[in-house]
């Protein structure tokens, strides 16, 4: 074979020293190599002189870049547990963690040209404008604290992004956050043993690490959302992880009790199921029409039976006068979380009206409570319990926008790819996920507790284009 052709097959480089002879010295080198390697545990070129490299320096495997995000994951169900309080905000784990992350991405990362989406830059204009509410925000520690959660949002982005460029990461980054999954569920259950890991309310709810049951049902639907797909798909060892996933996590979300976590999961279990068989969408997409547009003529009716009879005057429910309680028909125990909702939503829509640009700064909704707050709800929760409105309220409709805006583009390229032949279970889960987080979004804010962490890194996930994509 010619020497240039022998190049092309296996350059030079990719031999060990002791091999880069002539032909009849590689067969004689390589058997005297290998008698060495058992014998002393390095290898020494045929003429006997010192040995020049060990074989595994030469062919040590790296470690996966994937890992660092494996561990910013695991940082989540941890976050609770391991925090520093302190005057400005608390100081947990994930803030140790994301540096570590980054690092060691940047130190296992493979060669290649980094892809920057431009949607990215998005989501750092929006961060932007947030931090710049400090300029007006009551107070400056709600800001600061608000603004590394979106920095991790979108650090997380960045790093996912880049590592679906190679399928052996990707591999890498799903069974690891498959990994955490299951120490969310170890968790849960020890501190369930130990009877700390359940509040008891009408019905006991479990909290798991989380310390709040609503933050614990929104990981479980997101899993769910990211894991249903896995199980309904062709290959039999992905199958297999996503069954025993979605199903750990249908059953946390359920024991949840969480309303929202709840209708993520009524909802991202249609979506899974009509994008994964296009067949069944086109048997039930009429049934789906005619369903839509009775519920629309139904809220229509109720619409005008409202404006005929109405329950109470909008002035008198803006002023205070009247209790949220009043507006909610036949109130009783069960209705207390809803009708303090409504209490929190006409707060948030007074704090938008009042400031419309601005907000009132990112993070403080508390700090503004009291000058909005609808009687007799004299607490603040801390947020409004509803995303659209927590984004109006502290960041104003300029802020609101760029977040539709950033989430709208970042969901473009996987829902591109929903309807093409190239689409898999992994796009599917994408967009799951992220219908997911919206419609928890509908009754509460679920940038709480790092899950903004995995939000960002499916939304890199997704972002990934399958020309760079390791997944094909």
């Amino acid at each position: 074979m010619p020497d240039d052709c022998r190049r092309q097959i296996l350059s030079d480089r990719d031999w060990p020293d002791c091999c880069r002879y002539s032909q009849v010295n590689n067969l004689g080198g390589a058997f005297t190599g290998m008698i060495d390697l058992i014998a002393n545990g390095s290898m020494a070129p045929a003429d006997g002189s010192r040995p020049r490299a060990r074989p595994s320096d030469r062919f040590r495997r790296r470690p996966s870049p994937a890992w660092g995000l494996v561990l910013l994951l695991a940082a989540v169900p941890l976050r609770t547990l391991l925090a520093v309080r302190t005057e400005v905000a608390d100081i947990t784990i994930t803030e140790f963690a994301l540096p570590l992350a980054v690092a060691w991405t940047l130190l296992f990362r493979r060669r290649g040209r980094a892809y920057v989406p431009l949607q990215i830059s998005l989501w750092i204009c929006l961060a932007l404008y947030g931090a710049a509410s400090v300029l007006w925000a009551p107070q400056v520690g709600p800001v600061v604290k608000e603004f590394a959660k979106w920095t991790e949002l979108i650090v997380a982005m960045l790093l996912a992004c880049d590592l679906a460029r190679d399928r052996r990461d990707l591999k890498t980054l799903l069974l690891g956050a498959a990994g955490v999954f299951a120490l969310e569920i170890v968790l849960a259950l020890t501190l369930l043993a130990s009877g700390e890991g359940v509040v008891q309310t009408a019905v006991p709810r479990l909290l798991g690490s989380f310390g709040q049951p609503n933050p614990f049902g929104s990981f479980m639907a997101m899993s769910f959302a990211f894991a249903l797909p896995a199980a309904l798909s062709t290959g039999k060892r992905t199958r297999w992880i996503g069954i025993a996933v979605a199903s750990c996590a249908l059953a946390g979300a359920l024991f949840s009790f969480s309303r929202g976590a709840w209708l993520s999961i009524a909802g991202i279990s249609a979506m899974a199921l009509l994008l994964t068989y296009p067949q069944l969408r086109h048997q039930i997409l009429r049934p789906i029409t005619a369903a839509a547009l009775g519920l629309v003529v139904a809220a229509g009716l109720l619409a005008l039976l409202v404006m005929a009879q109405p329950p109470a005057e909008p002035a008198g429910l803006l002023e205070g006068s009247i209790r949220p309680r009043d507006v909610v028909a036949n109130p009783n125990e069960q209705s207390f979380s809803i009708d303090q909702r409504v209490g929190f939503w006409l707060a948030a829509t007074r704090m938008t009206l009042d400031n419309p640009v601005g907000g009132v700064g990112l993070g403080n909704f508390d700090e503004a409570y009291p000058r909005y707050m609808v009687s007799p709800w004299f607490e603040s929760l801390g947020h409004a319990h509803n995303l659209i409105l927590v984004l109006a309220s502290e960041t104003g409709l300029l802020g609101l926008a760029l977040f539709a805006a950033a989430l709208l583009t970042s969901l473009a390229p996987a829902a591109r790819r929903l309807f093409r032949p190239e689409s898999d279970w992994i796009d599917i889960g994408t967009a799951c996920l992220l219908a997911a987080f919206l419609l928890h979004g509908l009754v509460d804010y679920m940038l709480v507790g790092g899950l903004g962490i995995i939000l960002g890194i499916v939304i890199g996930i997704g972002l990934c284009p399958p020309g760079r994509s390791g997944r094909n």
